[in-house]
């Protein structure tokens, strides 16, 4: 058995529970004594109490329920089941209680990773901004108003054959290299398989048409 508590402390628990006379868990006896002995202690004189036959213990899933023990005298076998019956509803009761708190938590948790009022005003003024943007530009095909300055396009052209002049001379100089190396190759079509690679014309690139544009 465990060493005993302060006597105060003791009576003080069991004496409460004796005065009400009905089942309490830890948690409730702790509130309902504000404070006065922690819940540790409170566990402990309980234990204490369990194991000398002071009061008596019923487990309900998870939670462990604390009533005074009755004298045969004070009270019949119907408020026995009365309060058996009770105990059961107030372990139900709890149990509910816990899930709708559980459920509320999830909830909770939901709607602050949610999008606030302000978050969607903000996406909304973006996506106004945006559409009036597009309707512009709609408006501007339209009416045959052309998109880019002629400067930009001039630009874009420029930067265009640059790269297709690139393209060309890179083209050349591997066809040079391809020729050199496969000159006396027997069989260069499975040497290009082997080294795995794809030339414009096997994926289908018409390169004259694009230097035709």
């Amino acid at each position: 058995m465990t060493k005993p508590l302060e006597n105060e402390q003791t009576e003080l628990v069991l004496n409460y529970l004796s005065a009400q006379n009905r089942p309490y868990n830890v948690t409730d006896i702790l509130n309902n004594l504000k404070g006065k002995v922690s819940k540790a202690n409170i566990q402990k004189i309980l234990n204490e109490a369990v194991e000398s036959n002071k009061i008596v213990v019923k487990t309900y899933g998870k939670q462990m329920i604390y009533c005074p023990i009755q004298n045969a005298t004070d009270i019949s076998p119907d408020s026995l089941n009365e309060l058996s019956m009770k105990t059961n509803e107030s372990a139900k009761v709890m149990e509910d209680l816990k899930e709708k708190v559980n459920g509320n938590l999830k909830l909770l948790q939901k709607l602050k990773n949610s999008k606030t009022t302000e978050d969607m005003k903000a996406e909304l003024s973006n996506l106004n901004a945006e559409n009036t943007n597009l309707k512009e530009k709609l408006e501007m095909l339209q009416n045959g108003t052309p998109l880019i300055t002629t400067e930009e396009k001039q630009r874009i052209e420029s930067d265009f054959e640059e790269m297709r002049q690139h393209w060309k001379n890179r083209k050349r100089m591997f066809n040079e290299m391809w020729n050199t190396i496969t000159e006396h190759a027997e069989n260069p079509k499975k040497l290009k398989e082997k080294v795995g690679f794809e030339t414009d014309e096997d994926v289908k690139v018409d390169f004259k048409l694009v230097f035709s544009l």
